[in-house]
């Protein structure tokens, strides 16, 4: 088997090597001698003959991988590759029918690239507005297409308005919007000035896009001004979110004081409008801050009642309780939270609440209540109860006879290019193995083998829905372990904790990408990891786990030390950065840990650290748990 696969491997070695014409023979001669992956032949053959002007040839395999391998993994790209040939060929309506082709696949790489295709092929058919709608979509993701989109869609934008289907103040508008996402904000800017100024004066959406902006440009007191305007409309929906928008953006920089008037402002004028419960939580959290603890539990308790089913009405009802803590009616917080101990949260905090309160028996009877059902969340760190050794059951068992004949041609296919070295494009066949064939526990270990452990993750959950037990190992995953032991030994770190924090970033996934610009396993911004070498560090290089996960764990030291080795306070320094966590501890007063933890501003950095240190509990249960290690 090895001498008859060869060839392909070869043929992959070249085009890596940038060898095409080598990779093309290699490729052509795959199809027929490794008939397991004639579509991955099929298809990598066709790109070095188009790129090499070979159009005929790139089309004819790209025909019969469609015709012939109509549950290729490769459709979608190579239904997107056929469409682009036909836009050079002048046949516009077969190429919208190649990306919609491409569009319709379940396997979503290449998504992008088919859209950027058909907003091209709508274009030279004329339909200009859907081509835009496309391209100013695209041009905003952040995806690799985006610059190319951000052309196209300048290029219709050079059309005019009434080509598109808009009004001139909507295509300013749109063009303005397009290139705030992409963080050019005096060019927005410039955009709304060159639009048509008096008729978007006269539009609250206009002012509020302005304001947006120059929020974005670091003018914030034109930025106020200007969402004054707006908040003056008649439009309750523009003129509510105006203050909703001014308020936040004046709490984010600590000036609570102006912020406070805006969301009471927002409240009075606007009691239904959809930010309504998120200005009740933050002014009870503003409330809460200036020390008047009764009061921020009243506006919490006021925020449950009026709007029982929003987001923020969850985390309202516990921290009702929790200001009554802090403000020392134990008796009334554990009875606040004693209406929520379905809530982990709830549960260790009425505990808490009842030992304070000088009933120990009682309290340390719903703390290990809580040790009893959940050993391992974030709150168990906090019961003083021993770590113990996660329970080993027995790994969910399946085997391939089990599958479809089509979930296994896909499975074989992933061996087979697993044995060649092609990772990527084995976790690809198992992911046509696992659509095909439905959630099974047979893919875990091998997704595992290919560093797939996103997809091993999300399986494992799916599969846990459904009952399966035994998949904790796979949850938590020992992944790219080597890698994670050499950086944490070089750094003086639990290899454990690397793990927890790498899980949470990127679900340990070599090329994740966050909207913010963070890259790789631990999830570096190109200009931290630049900060940490001391020389420019391009995205691609994060790329690579050995030197993502180096750089996490050089990073994670710096907090750890600079935080006087008090993990918390690291973990929420890699979240929030070390300067928000200062002003944290000088917020906090020298309260314990738990409560420290619940004080953290960020809500998503408050749940950042929980999840990680959630993490890190299972991970010390599964793998070795060593000296308990210093939280706070």
């Amino acid at each position: 088997m090895k001498d008859r696969t060869a060839v392909f491997g070869d043929a992959h070695r070249a085009m890596r090597d940038g060898r095409s014409a080598d990779a093309r023979r290699g490729f052509e001669a795959s199809v027929d001698q490794v008939p397991e992956l004639a579509d991955h032949a099929l298809y990598h053959a066709a790109r070095p003959a188009r790129s090499a002007g070979d159009r005929d040839a790139a089309r004819g395999h790209l025909a019969r991988l469609l015709n012939e391998h109509r549950d290729s993994v490769w459709v979608g790209v190579a239904a997107t590759e056929r469409g682009e040939i036909e836009l050079e060929d002048g046949t516009p309506a077969l190429a919208l029918g190649s990306f919609d082709l491409a569009l319709g696949h379940w396997e979503a790489i290449g998504l992008e690239r088919a859209k950027h295709g058909k907003a091209r092929a709508l274009e030279a058919q004329g339909r200009l507005g859907a081509a835009y709608a496309l391209a100013w979509e695209l041009s905003g993701s952040g995806a690799p297409i985006a610059p190319e989109a951000a052309v196209l869609r300048e290029r219709l934008e050079d059309r005019g308005a009434a080509a598109l289907g808009m009004t001139p103040r909507e295509l300013v508008a749109r063009r303005a919007e397009a290139l705030l996402r992409d963080g050019q904000a005096e060019a927005a800017l410039a955009a709304l000035e060159a639009g048509p100024r008096a008729e978007a004066k006269a539009s609250g959406d206009a002012d509020l896009l302005r304001a947006r902006i120059l929020v974005a440009a670091g003018r914030r007191d034109e930025a106020r001004e200007v969402y004054g305007r707006a908040a003056s409309s008649s439009d309750a929906a523009v003129s509510g979110t105006a203050l909703y928008e001014r308020a936040r953006e004046a709490w984010n920089r600590d000036l609570d004081d102006a912020a406070a008037v805006d969301f009471t402002t927002l409240l009075e004028r606007h009691p239904e409008h959809e930010k309504a419960p998120e200005a009740l939580y933050a002014l009870g959290r503003i409330t809460e801050k200036r020390g008047d603890l009764g009061g921020a539990a009243r506006r919490y308790e006021n925020l449950v009642l009026r709007h029982p089913s929003a987001r923020p009405s969850e985390e309202a009802a516990w921290r009702a309780g929790f200001v009554r803590y802090l403000a020392g009616d134990r008796r009334d917080a554990a009875a606040t939270w004693q209406k929520l101990a379905g809530r982990d949260d709830a549960l260790y905090w009425h505990g808490r609440a009842l030992t304070s309160a000088g009933d120990p028996e009682a309290g340390q009877a719903i703390l290990e209540q809580l040790g009893a059902r959940s050993p391992w969340s974030y709150y168990a760190w906090w019961t003083e109860k021993p770590e113990s050794a996660a329970k080993r059951e027995p790994p969910p068992q399946a085997s391939p006879e089990s599958l479809s004949s089509l979930a296994r041609a896909h499975l074989e296919s992933a061996r087979l290019l697993h044995g060649l070295g092609l990772d990527s494009d084995a976790a690809l066949e198992l992911g046509a193995a696992e659509h095909a064939g439905g959630p099974s526990p047979l893919f875990l270990t091998e997704y595992e083998s290919v560093d797939a452990y996103p997809r091993s993750i999300r399986l494992a959950l799916a599969l846990r829905g459904r009952g399966v037990t035994g998949l904790d190992p796979h949850l938590y995953p020992r992944a790219h372990w080597s890698r994670l032991e050499t950086a944490a030994r070089q750094h003086g770190l639990d290899p454990l904790l690397l793990a927890s924090l790498a899980r949470q970033e990127s679900l340990f996934d070599a090329r994740a990408r966050s909207p913010a610009g963070a890259h790789g396993v631990m999830q570096l911004l190109p200009k931290t990891a630049s900060a940490l070498t001391g020389r420019p560090v391009a995205p691609a290089e994060l790329e690579s786990p050995e030197q993502n996960i180096e750089l996490g764990a050089r990073y994670l030291r710096q907090m750890l030390d600079r935080f006087d080795g008090r993990i918390i306070l690291a973990i929420a320094a890699y979240n929030a950065g070390p300067e928000a966590v200062d002003r944290w501890i000088a917020l906090s007063g020298g309260r314990p840990g738990d409560e420290f933890v619940e004080l953290i501003s960020y809500r998503e950095t408050r749940d950042y650290v929980k999840a990680v240190l959630r993490n890190y509990r299972v991970y010390r249960a599964l793998y070795g748990r060593g000296p308990p290690p210093r939280l706070y």
